[in-house]
């Protein structure tokens, strides 16, 4: 959700397994978007409704609530998708040990994830903000975890809508997954708010990195048995982050003064649609500038001139739907082997290596919490 202020108006143009073994080579084919005949673990679609007596009931205000953030995701993250807090639990299991879902209402959650699904390490990505705009008091969920003393509460917390701050944060985020959650001893639960952008990234990254199952594999895997968006792109740039030890490099905007403007922002870029950065004049050029440290890749971005939302046909452009978003290309930033690899990892249809493999292992998961990942193939 937006954590900038109480308002949730939304603003600016719409952005929009089973695994059978076979020597060294892992293939991982794809459950049936009708049914999941051959996956030996049940495709859980779950909808629980909350106790209302435990401090979560079915009203107008979280009605409304509701379809205002369904509203803001569906303008954020370029979907159809809906979210209904008020039908309470909601959540799909992936793999054997893990599930993806909406975020836990009241401490009977814990006892039905716990009891009913086995699950062990309840790993929550959503923010202060997000628990406060749906009334989420996260102590009485937590105090119930420590009481039962056979499932754990991890708080990971990442940005709503955000695919910037998912790519910055999904290293770290995987790490404390893989470091919380051993797989021979029960089920993790990954959960945002409604379980439809940051965790199911969140579970795709780890599915890739620290499992060893191809991005897009994972991807499909997710999205057949859940109405999710994961933001790939996100994933695949952190994964060309995490190989080619990428950091921020310097990066610039130069707009010339249209007519009498007075003030010129920039949305978009690394801090999304719903917030602005201010140009600044330069008294030698007249032109107005901002610079930005940002990870290589390509940024669209909108010009806003005098709270107007326009772009700029001097500036390299790229389609979005019905909407032309200016483009900031960061990649030339790297070297041309660098460079090579960076399209190659942001790329559909890239498999890793098996050095690749145990590169991101070592760097993300050196416990004994996971065997170390293997080179793995697609199979339809």
């Amino acid at each position: 959700m937006l954590c900038s202020g109480p308002s949730r108006k939304v603003s600016g143009p719409c952005v929009l397994g089973n695994c059978v073994q076979l020597s060294c080579i892992r293939t991982w084919k794809l459950p049936s978007k009708q049914s999941h005949p051959h996956l030996h673990h049940k495709a859980h679609i779950i909808i629980m409704k909350s106790s209302s007596d435990e401090g979560v009931a079915s009203n107008g205000s979280e009605d409304t609530k509701s379809a205002e953030y369904t509203q803001e995701m569906q303008a954020k993250m370029g979907t159809s998708l809906t979210y209904r807090h008020e039908a309470g639990l909601d959540y799909n299991r992936v793999l054997p040990d893990l599930i993806v879902g909406s975020c836990l209402q009241t401490p009977a959650d814990v006892d039905r994830l716990a009891e009913q699904e086995g699950v062990k390490v309840v790993y929550c990505l959503q923010e202060d903000c997000d628990m406060e705009y749906f009334n989420l008091d996260v102590s009485k969920i937590q105090e119930r975890c420590e009481e039962r003393g056979d499932i754990k509460h991890v708080r990971f917390p990442i940005r709503d809508f955000d695919p910037y701050d998912l790519r910055m944060k999904l290293p770290k985020a995987i790490t404390r997954l893989a470091k919380e959650h051993d797989p021979s001893k029960g089920t993790v639960y990954i959960h945002c708010t409604a379980g439809m952008g940051r965790a199911p990234a969140t579970a795709v990254a780890y599915m890739a990195w620290i499992r060893g199952i191809p991005v897009d594999t994972a991807y499909e895997m997710m999205t057949t048995v859940r109405r999710c968006s994961p933001k790939i792109q996100a994933i695949r740039s952190a994964t060309a982050d995490l190989l080619l030890g990428t950091g921020p490099v310097a990066a610039s905007i130069a707009v010339h003064r249209p007519g009498t403007a007075t003030s010129i922002q920039v949305a978009g870029l690394d801090v999304g649609w719903h917030q602005k950065l201010d140009l600044k004049r330069d008294p030698t050029t007249h032109r107005f500038l901002l610079h930005r440290d940002l990870l290589p890749g390509s940024y669209p971005y909108k010009l806003v001139v005098d709270g107007n939302w326009t772009y700029s046909a001097d500036h390299p452009t790229i389609k979005d739907g019905e909407n032309i978003n200016n483009v900031l290309d960061v990649s030339a930033a790297l070297d041309a082997v660098s460079s090579g690899k960076f399209l190659r990892y942001i790329s559909q249809g890239t498999v890793l290596t098996a050095e690749e493999l145990q590169e991101l292992s070592a760097m993300l998961c050196p416990w004994a919490t996971h065997e170390a990942p293997v080179q793995t193939t697609n199979s339809a």
